[in-house]
């Protein structure tokens, strides 16, 4: 069942005609500026930049290598403009680096159709993996999950191949292709969800504004944006309506008022249609804004479950494709709760029979907007400054990666529950709605983008950012990829119970004690328990918690104890290139040093415990041995600092088999850094206190959870 949101495969297409474009945009805004005819302003603008004109375009003179099987690879220097047009007269796939590559309906990759086969069965596998977690099965679960990784590694191999020159599969162009496109898909999946749930558009400089509006005015299909705009009754927006939503986007990178009052004189020029065709496309933020019942008129039935059953659920069941099962699972959460969309039929077919009910009605709400949804979501208006996406102010998606967008709908959970941010079942419906018609609207554009660089339409689809996870809460962390959160459902399986998600090696650190991770796990979750239960948190309540951890580790370390230490391996001798440089010296240190004292460490390999110490300078490290009682150890310690022309020692690494027996040598204690290793120990509970507003990780560890518990009474709001 074709989706509203796309157009038929064979209808995408691309036009490398930039300069015809230009020259059309051009005219269009001169005429409509100035109200001249548009022949006329044509006319002009094609005299002023054709040759001898005062803007006369140049055609740059564009260097290629290209490569013919007989002859390899040649150097030549055509025109840009026929560079263009060899790509459309040989249909070549072009890909965002400008490699070309021959269309596969001439010659097909062989590399290509094993990772097509690869995709093809870890999908099987995945989803397989999927039931079994599914029905409880999580062993078996577990081995299809490996299983699925390595189709996924297997495919990943090949893109590193390409970037090796010592094996037959090097192809220096491959990687890069690769990388772009899904930089691509993944900057416009951004910029589109921006521009669709918060009408916030990457306006910037004042060009990009107005050549974008000027750009959806020219490319808007006014036959069908007219009869949507009679039959939902829609608002036309007025001029300063629209130079309003314009500015909103604008202010947010510059100000200057000559430059956007031409913008402003643009938009009043335009006719009531053309600002309505400006300003919807695209934009369900703005559509609301001006709309809102009929918004609300085509979620509700979305999200709001039907409740007589049907007749003939099996045949509703079977039209859903993964994006409306992924919707429809978390809108009948509760129906499909005990079960699975692979046994619900047999377990429970009165359950089935209402579930059944609520994709007839999906289906029903979206061919009854389907020409709200062709008039203004599916068009051929991409936004604007894809390349330059990284810099952009974003309102909606909090978390991208090269091929990964996770924003946020709880504006419009808000919205549509008249203020109130919800955690239960209508507003968990709501938001699933809102990423389902995101997700759609990224689909069209994925497939424009495809069509843009020549892919075939048997292939225009394969390029796909997947509706996968939904988070009903998340958080960030003051540290890049760190955040965590709650996973309620994956591609339509809702969890019976919300598995907690972290993401970033400091919020699961293999090196911090399991103890304490423990402990990290049952204060994020608590967090997250309180934020969905609609409680206050208190930020005192969660400092406490965490000092009372920072007390624990700092009384262990002040009685010598080792359990709150990190452990490495020292290594013989021979195992390193350069034994000066290396661990080993930590054990020739502790034998010359700590051994005639202590006893004597075994000999390596052996499992060492790491000490910070706080000896940053020379200084430090004098003022230090003139406090060691036994002057004989500070004599040795002086002479193997000298030894090894050291003016600091910040790590001390001691064999576990002896400190274990009789502890951290009283020596080192006098220098330890236990500021440091809580900073370290705590760094988890530190990104998760500052998501929350209390601020206090730096490089020099002068704040530490006990110290900002102490400046509470000096502090407000927390």
């Amino acid at each position: 069942m074709l989706s509203p949101f796309v157009k038929p495969a064979t209808e995408y297409g691309r036009d490398l005609g930039i300069l015809d474009a230009a020259i059309k945009d051009t005219a269009h805004y001169l005429a409509t500026v100035e109200g001249i005819p548009i022949e006329e302003a044509i006319a002009f603008v094609q005299k002023e930049t054709g040759k001898g004109g005062k803007f006369e375009t140049k055609d740059p003179a564009t260097r290629i290598l290209l490569r013919d099987e007989k002859k390899g690879r040649q150097k030549k220097v055509i025109p840009f403009s026929q560079f263009l047009s060899d790509i459309e007269d040989q249909e070549y796939l072009m890909a965002p680096t400008l490699t070309n590559y021959i269309n596969p309906n001439e010659k097909r990759s062989i590399l290509s159709e094993y990772i097509d086969g690869n995709v093809a069965q870890r999908k099987v596998v995945k989803k397989a993996g999927q039931k079994d977690k599914a029905n409880g099965d999580h062993e078996s679960a577990a081995i299809k999950h490996v299983l699925q990784s390595t189709f996924k590694i297997k495919n990943n191999s090949v893109s590193g191949a390409h970037l090796s020159a010592h094996n037959s599969l090097y192809l220096k162009s491959a990687h890069p292709t690769l990388t772009s496109t899904c930089r691509s898909a993944t900057s416009y999946s951004n910029a589109n969800t921006e521009r669709y749930l918060m009408g916030n558009r990457h306006y910037r400089n004042a060009d990009i504004a107005i050549n974008n509006i000027v750009s959806v005015v020219q490319c808007s299909n006014y036959d069908k944006i007219e009869m949507a705009m009679s039959a939902y009754n829609l608002h036309y927006p007025t001029a300063e309506e629209v130079t309003d939503a314009v500015r909103r986007s604008t202010d947010q990178y510059w100000r200057a008022p000559d430059r956007f009052q031409r913008i402003a004189d643009y938009i009043k020029a335009l006719t009531p249609l053309q600002r309505a065709a400006y300003l919807y496309t695209q934009d369900l933020y703005h559509l609301t804004q001006f709309n809102p019942e009929v918004v609300r008129s085509f979620i509700t039935p979305l999200a709001v479950k039907a409740t007589t059953p049907i007749d003939n659920p099996k045949e509703w069941i079977e039209k859903m494709d993964a994006d409306v099962t992924a919707l429809i699972g978390i809108v009948c959460a509760a129906e499909l709760k005990g079960s699975t969309w692979w046994d619900l039929e047999k377990d429970h077919p009165e359950r089935y029979a209402l579930v059944a009910a609520q994709v007839k009605q999906t289906y029903e709400t979206l061919e009854k907007f389907s020409l709200l949804i062709g008039s203004f979501w599916c068009t051929d208006n991409p936004p604007p400054s894809m390349a330059y996406f990284l810099q952009s102010i974003r309102k909606t998606v909090i978390v991208s990666d090269t091929d990964s967008t996770i924003f946020t709908v709880q504006d419009w959970v808000k919205w549509y529950n008249d203020g109130d941010m919800g955690f239960d079942d209508t507003s968990n419906a709501v938001g699933a709605v809102m990423v389902y018609l995101t997700s759609q609207t990224t689909v069209h554009l994925l497939a424009q983008l495809s069509a843009g660089m020549g892919v075939i339409p048997d292939h225009i689809r394969k390029l796909e950012m997947k509706n996968e996870f939904f988070f009903p809460v998340l958080s960030l962390t003051t540290k890049a990829k760190h955040y965590f959160s709650y996973i309620s459902a994956c591609e339509g399986n809702v969890y019976d119970e919300l598995e907690p998600e972290y993401k970033g090696v400091s919020l699961k650190n293999s090196k911090i004690p399991k103890h304490i991770m423990n402990r990290f796990n049952t204060f994020t979750e608590n967090i997250m328990d309180d934020v969905m239960a609609g409680k206050m948190l208190s930020l005192t309540n969660l400092l406490k918690e965490v000092v009372q951890i920072e007390e624990e580790i700092t009384n262990s370390l002040v009685t010598g104890k080792t359990e709150y230490l990190q452990f490495s391996a020292v290594k013989a001798m021979e195992s390193y290139k350069n034994p000066e440089s290396s661990p080993y010296q930590h054990y020739e240190m502790w034998d010359y040093v700590f051994g005639p004292t202590y006893g004597k460490a075994p000999p390596p390999p052996y499992i060492g415990v790491k000490l910070s110490l706080d000896l940053p300078n020379q200084t430090a490290v004098k003022l230090w041995l003139s406090k060691i009682e036994d002057k004989e150890i500070a004599y040795r310690m002086e002479k193997w600092l000298d030894s090894k022309s050291k003016t600091d020692y910040k790590i001390a690494l001691l064999p576990l088999e002896v400190v274990s027996q009789v502890g951290v040598p009283k020596e080192l204690l006098l220098a330890k850094d236990i500021r440091k290793v809580c900073a370290t120990l705590l760094e988890p509970f530190i990104l998760v206190l500052e998501s929350l507003g209390i601020f206090m990780k730096n490089q020099y560890n002068s704040k530490l959870p006990s110290d900002f518990l102490k400046d509470l009474p000096f502090l407000t709001g927390v």
